[in-house]
């Protein structure tokens, strides 16, 4: 959020502050579907594949593949150790404020998003004006 913060002002742009949605997005959305079509590359019909020859050059699959497996046993080892002890009231305390305050973050990103997209999104044909569009 610091980082997007940053940009917003280096550029001049509102816009910017969504850049720290990517991390988010590349976790849950990128990186499986990395994953899916890297696992289904020998079928040659999704997507807008036109080749008719199988892949076998499964090279690409080793560095997403090593990538997961940290991740997912990164997070398994975390969710392990967390686990082991009760928190006390100060880890009580920071996880209610944390908890508090990624949920701010995700209502401001929203309220941002509906007024800066999706008032952009929304506007009709007839508001612009084409000057090439008229001969």
């Amino acid at each position: 959020m610091i980082k997007a913060t940053y940009a917003c002002f280096l550029r001049g742009n509102v816009v910017m502050i969504f850049m720290s949605l990517y991390s988010l997005l590349y976790m849950s959305s990128l990186l499986p579907a990395k994953m899916f079509a890297i696992a289904t590359i020998n079928k040659a019909g999704w997507g807008t594949s036109g080749r008719k020859k199988v892949v076998v050059n499964f090279i690409g699959l080793i560095p997403v593949t090593v990538w997961f497996s940290i991740l997912l046993g990164g997070m398994a080892y975390t969710i392990y150790c967390e686990t082991q002890d009760p928190f006390n009231e100060t880890e009580i305390a920071f996880l209610i404020a944390g908890a508090i305050l990624y949920g701010c973050y995700w209502i401001i990103l929203l309220v941002l998003y509906l007024a800066i997209v999706a008032k952009r999104c929304s506007k009709r044909e007839e508001q612009y004006h084409l000057p090439y569009a008229e001969a």
